[in-house]
């Protein structure tokens, strides 16, 4: 194919490469990205053969990776993602990456940005994951039905205190967190601008919580068990643009 052609001729000094939706990528295809060493951006979303991620191990230059929806991707090729460093950004959403996998991404720990959407995970391995990860700006944990409170925990212990907290956007539509851990772990995310928690197990009582993010600009409640007098609670939260609450009251 064309691909193959291209990289055997010699691009040697390739930075940024696209193969989103290129769904004739095998092991073979990533064999010859292996070859890219001046490589810092890398998606191949959608790629849906593509495995044998073992011959991107030596990109060292690698700072960003999507692997969204190449359902071909387990817990063997996210072990060979975790000796990749000085990886900034990761998506691996709706991928076959288990608990094993997860667990294996601890080393990331240079991560801005990490999708896990969609992955069959558990709470407690996600959470001692993320834990690592104390560069974090991004996380959405969505449609992760087995995650919950500890992954929340996880986040706010991690910085607890810390003047240099930076995680800015949060998605947890659809896990199991409460709003318990709303009220444990929101005092620590001063620096949140976009939350999401919509179809969580969320309800009035959670609101309070959510009023002390003074920095948010985009709240997701679509599908949880607030109230209408209960949005009083947010009156302080003078940055806010978008504010979802369809499917409520």
């Amino acid at each position: 194919m064309a691909i193959t052609y291209l990289l055997n001729a010699g691009t040697p000094m390739l930075e940024d490469l696209s193969l989103m939706n290129c769904r004739g990528i095998t092991s073979m295809g990533v064999a010859l990205i292996g070859g890219l060493k001046e490589l810092r951006r890398l998606s191949l979303e959608s790629c849906l053969k593509v495995t044998g991620l073992q011959h991107i191990m030596c990109l060292s230059n690698l700072r960003e990776l999507n692997l969204g929806c190449c359902h071909a991707v387990t817990d063997r090729d996210a072990e060979c993602i975790s000796i990749l460093v000085n990886l900034e950004k990761l998506v691996v959403k709706n991928t076959k990456i288990g608990d094993t996998g997860i667990l294996a991404l601890r080393s990331l720990t240079r991560l801005t940005l990490l999708s896990v959407s969609g992955l069959s995970v558990n709470d407690s391995a996600l959470a001692t994951a993320v834990f690592t990860m104390k560069c974090l700006r991004e996380f959405d944990a969505s449609r992760c039905f087995s995650v919950g409170p500890r992954v929340l925990l996880s986040l706010a212990n991690m910085h607890a205190g810390s003047k240099n907290y930076s995680l800015e956007k949060l998605n947890l539509t659809y896990t199991a967190v409460n709003d318990q851990a709303l009220d444990h772990a929101m005092p620590s995310f001063v620096a949140l601008k976009s939350l999401h928690l919509e179809s969580c197990n969320v309800s009035s009582a959670g609101m309070a919580s959510l009023g002390q993010l003074l920095q948010l600009e985009e709240l997701n409640l679509a599908d949880t068990r607030i109230c209408n007098i209960a949005l009083k609670d947010l009156e302080y939260l003078r940055r806010l643009e978008k504010l979802d609450i369809s499917f409520t009251m």
